[in-house]
């Protein structure tokens, strides 16, 4: 297998990496060795007071430890997975992977979908947080991506303040791939949701209903982090058009 330095490994990932906190694009490569280590460029992600790299890894496709691990390398902390990425193989390979690292040195957000019970969803992400921690998981946020409005559900809501409150969590929050303006406001009107994981790129036409439902999710408290800022994917029913 041919060798990958930072710098072509940064270059190559752009398009996968999944998620960045809301703040310019920008991320300072590491140095090379004998150079001076180079200053993170880090957000606080709302209440929860985490202070983080403004780019993330959406891990969803990543089926090579290797390639977590030389993100991991280059300054990234905020690792996205989910409950059925992969069939569970994606959260595995992350736990065995997050053993070699310390507890405080990374940060994992997994999502569960949302269940008719809040039995079903805690068993859920009882797994995840078995399977992808592995014991050693700093925090999780689990949430999930629906209609507009099936992430309001008072059962949906009440489960997750149970997660929070019983500690299988430490934070709580809700992902959206479409209708995002909609679901932002109501996390920050639900006064649960500590972090809300949306879709935000140059591709909406929504961009001023995006700005308005981001500061008032900020004026809340709640962290937001984007996903899909390359807009990747296909934009036609024919899925032949990117």
């Amino acid at each position: 297998m041919p060798t990958v330095n930072r710098r072509e490994f940064l270059k190559r990932s752009a398009v996968a990496t999944g998620a960045l906190a809301t703040a310019p694009m920008l991320i300072r490569i590491p140095p090379s060795p004998g150079e001076q280590p180079a200053t993170r460029i880090t957000r606080t992600l709302g209440r929860t007071g985490m202070k983080i790299p403004i780019v993330s890894m959406g891990v969803m496709r990543a089926d090579n430890p290797a390639l977590v691990r030389a993100a991991l390398k280059a300054g990234i902390v905020y690792l996205d997975t989910a409950h059925g990425y992969q069939k569970g193989k994606n959260e595995e390979m992350l736990g065995e992977l997050l053993k070699e690292y310390p507890r405080d040195s990374f940060i994992i957000s997994t999502k569960v979908p949302p269940e008719e019970s809040q039995e079903a969803f805690l068993e859920k992400l009882d797994i995840s947080l078995k399977t992808a921690a592995d014991g050693s998981c700093g925090y999780s946020v689990p949430s999930w991506s629906k209609q507009p409005g099936s992430h309001a559900g008072p059962v949906m809501l009440g489960t997750l303040q149970e997660a929070k409150k019983s500690g299988k969590t430490r934070f709580v929050g809700v992902s959206t791939h479409k209708n995002e303006p909609e679901v932002i406001l109501a996390a920050a009107e639900s006064k649960v949701h500590d972090v809300v994981l949306a879709s935000i790129n140059f591709k909406q036409d929504h961009a001023d209903q995006m700005k308005e439902a981001i500061a008032k999710a900020a004026e809340a408290g709640i962290g937001i982090v984007a996903m899909k800022t390359m807009a990747g994917g296909f934009f036609d029913r024919t899925r032949r058009s990117r």
